[in-house]
């Protein structure tokens, strides 16, 4: 993403864009896209402070267990933890809201000059806006869910059956006996 927007302020430092963009008629164009970028330095601006929490607690957790196993330093760390989860997945899902909401408001509004080359730095823009709240959102479902346990690999349950199918073999030998 970073790459992205990288390329997209080369292309936004050429002088042709910036005398394109400049002109009235693109005036509105250019504040619809000035407010995006705005709420989604805001969408990452709270993600980093989510992640930052959330490494923080961590780290709580992590030293009161090197310290004393089953300590109350412990069991506190872990409700500490437990409410800021709680908060975070109603924060998160607030953003996650913002976002569908900031998305759909994406307008698919005909431009007349297609082969305008601020026309084509404002599809560009709108398609960076799109992809980047896609991956926001991503990123905010991913902090939502709950941790998944793991099932056991198929593998394993061929093993098991396979023990099994060996104990009852030699069953029947017994009873063949």
């Amino acid at each position: 993403m970073e790459e992205m927007y990288k390329c997209i302020d080369g292309v936004l430092s050429l002088p042709l864009t910036q005398q394109a963009l400049s002109q009235q008629h693109h005036e509105s164009w250019a504040d619809e896209l000035l407010d995006r970028s705005l709420r989604l330095l805001d969408a990452c601006s709270s993600t980093r402070d989510v992640i930052s929490q959330l490494n923080e607690h961590v780290r709580d957790i992590h030293s009161s267990l090197r310290r004393r196993k089953g300590a109350p330093s412990t069991r506190s760390s872990i409700i500490r933890f437990t409410s800021f989860r709680k908060k975070m997945k109603k924060n998160t899902k607030r953003l996650i809201a913002a976002l569908k909401q900031m998305d759909n408001q994406i307008e698919v509004t005909k431009i007349l000059d297609l082969d305008d080359h601020p026309t084509a730095v404002i599809k560009l823009l709108r398609e960076l806006t799109a992809m980047s709240i896609t991956i926001f959102q991503s990123l905010m479902l991913f902090l939502c869910v709950p941790a998944v346990k793991k099932n056991p690999s198929r593998w394993s349950m061929v093993s098991k059956f396979i023990a099994k199918g060996t104990v009852c073999e030699n069953q029947l030998d017994s009873m063949n006996d």
